[in-house]
């Protein structure tokens, strides 16, 4: 079953993280994600918009096997996610992504990557520390509005 699917309808390039529960990202999710990247590179489309089935946008990056992974593994694990938020940063095209539910570590990357983010009333952001979540107020929040817009709506709907 993909964890993302994409489809071009009109001119919108519409990409969609299903990984039930959470959306986490994993590394199936990023091949899927840079192979729509690359088609929608090269299709007609002239915007993307970004969003997620389910109660939550992402909570990340899919943890369950980090802790036994080493240190060269999750290095390489973690470029390869960084390549893809490069690779959806740089498309010569507006990307939108609309948040909605909680959205956590990667998930917030990939929001802070698109030019601007739609997000429901009761959007929640944070990053995970050391010593747990926290909310991402200070930092998160300042990069968020250098990168995107935030426009609140009361409810996404599709």
């Amino acid at each position: 079953m993909p964890h993302l699917t994409y489809s071009i309808d009109d001119g919108l390039a519409m990409l969609v993280l299903n990984n039930p529960p959470q959306n986490r990202i994993d590394p199936q999710m990023a091949t899927e994600f840079a192979q729509a990247l690359e088609a929608i590179g090269r299709s007609s489309a002239r915007a993307v918009l970004v969003r997620s089935e389910g109660p939550d946008f992402s909570f990340g990056g899919d943890v369950v096997d980090w802790p036994d992974a080493d240190v060269r593994g999750l290095r390489t694990l973690f470029e390869r996610y960084m390549q893809v938020f490069n690779q959806l940063e740089r498309l010569p095209l507006p990307v939108i992504a609309a948040v909605h539910g909680l959205c956590f570590g990667g998930g917030l990357e990939l929001a802070f990557r698109a030019d601007n983010a739609l997000l429901e009333e009761a959007t929640a952001f944070a990053r995970k520390t050391a010593k747990g979540p926290t909310r991402a107020y200070a930092a998160h929040k300042a990069l968020l509005r250098r990168r995107t817009r935030l426009l609140p709506l009361p409810r996404l709907r599709w």
